[in-house]
């Protein structure tokens, strides 16, 4: 008798990964991984469930024709991104992780359709990690980009009743700093100082946390309405500017992954980068690193609330 299969889903924004291994063993994250925070009995409602199949079988990789091809896409973690051979989109992409980079030592490799995902850990290989980690999910977030709208913004969130606070800039502007201002201040959950995930849902922007976090080490699960978009810069004082919807956009777009090797996918965040632009207010915050500017942002929020 085979035995019984087990799964987790795995619930990142508006795609939820049904995730399970093909031998029936058992999901097992552990909890000090971000991961284990997006871990959801029942996937939402308004969500695309995508079955995500673990493998531990030598990869196929003739099918892949990575030798055949240049990646269309290398990620930060190290994976590598290929049109899968055949008309697109219905034929998807092949991505595999060599490690040490540029080897031929493939750990891991991953078949990506629009409608299910198989993954690929030969048997070889021992990992302390989980099927999930090694940035596996944020490479296919940013893939599944080409069939589900949304975008992955480099900024900090912070969560209150009415809505989610976004803070927006370059490394070095203040987003971790202003992560650890609100989590001091206690007026209200850090969602993340690193990426955020940005996504429409019945009408509304909504942005949540994600489960690739910065060096800070601050993730969330949590998700709400985009209330106010801050461009961050040092100063000397707590002031903001408004900025003009065209200033807003090129804001949103510098600091929002591209997805440049999709012209569907590309237009889609586009689109939606837009759209927060032209729907959600935002300004540039100059700030001082203090608690002072908590206070500038929730007397900002309570005057545009009256």
């Amino acid at each position: 008798m085979a035995p019984e299969e087990s799964s987790a889903y795995c619930q990142l924004g508006p795609v939820c990964f049904q995730v399970r291994e093909a031998d029936g063993r058992s999901i097992l994250v552990p909890e000090t991984d971000p991961h284990a925070a997006f871990l959801v009995s029942q996937p939402a409602e308004a969500c695309r469930v995508i079955p995500l199949t673990v493998v531990r079988e030598e990869i196929p990789r003739r099918e892949t024709g990575v030798p055949d091809a240049a990646p269309c896409f290398v990620h930060r973690g190290g994976w590598q991104l290929f049109r899968a051979p055949g008309p697109a989109p219905e034929t998807g992409y092949w991505a595999i992780l060599p490690i040490p980079a540029g080897s031929d030592s493939w750990h891991r490799a991953i078949r990506i359709l629009p409608k299910e995902v198989t993954l690929f850990i030969p048997p070889d290989k021992r990992y302390e990690d989980h099927p999930l980690g090694l940035l596996t999910t944020e490479l296919l977030w940013l893939t599944f980009l080409e069939w589900v709208p949304g975008l992955l913004l480099h900024a900090a969130g912070v969560q209150l009743d009415r809505g989610v606070f976004l803070f927006t800039g370059p490394s070095g502007s203040g987003k971790s700093t202003t992560a650890g201002l609100w989590e001091k201040a206690g007026r209200g959950e850090v969602m993340a100082d690193e990426s955020i995930m940005v996504w429409e849902q019945e009408g509304k922007l909504i942005a949540g946390g994600s489960p690739w976090p910065g060096q800070g080490m601050v993730f969330s699960f949590r998700s709400g309405p985009i209330l106010r978009v801050h461009q961050l810069t040092h100063g000397t004082s707590n002031e903001m500017t408004p900025l003009l919807e065209g200033q807003a956009a090129a804001e949103i777009l510098s600091h929002t992954f591209m997805p440049h090797w999709s012209r569907s996918a590309l237009e889609k965040t586009t689109l939606l980068a837009s759209r927060i632009a032209a729907e959600i207010p935002m300004c540039r915050f100059s700030f001082l690193p203090d608690i002072r500017a908590v206070d500038a942002v929730l007397a900002a929020d309570s005057g545009s609330a009256t």
